[in-house]
């Protein structure tokens, strides 16, 4: 698992380890994860209809 880590954190991939290994861990994660990218839809703002650069 430490190796695991360190090669995730050297690679910049995120790295999240489950509580057990238990179907209900994995749904709880999932749901974590869920939540986590609706808030980030939420706070970041729409993007642009047309190109600032060329109108």
């Amino acid at each position: 698992m430490s190796m695991l880590k360190r090669v995730c954190e050297r690679y910049d991939v995120p790295y999240a380890p489950l509580r057990t290994a238990s179907v209900a861990s994995f749904v709880e994660f999932i749901a974590r994860l869920n939540a986590s990218e609706a808030a980030s839809r939420v706070s970041a703002p729409p993007p642009s209809a047309f190109c600032l650069r060329h109108g």
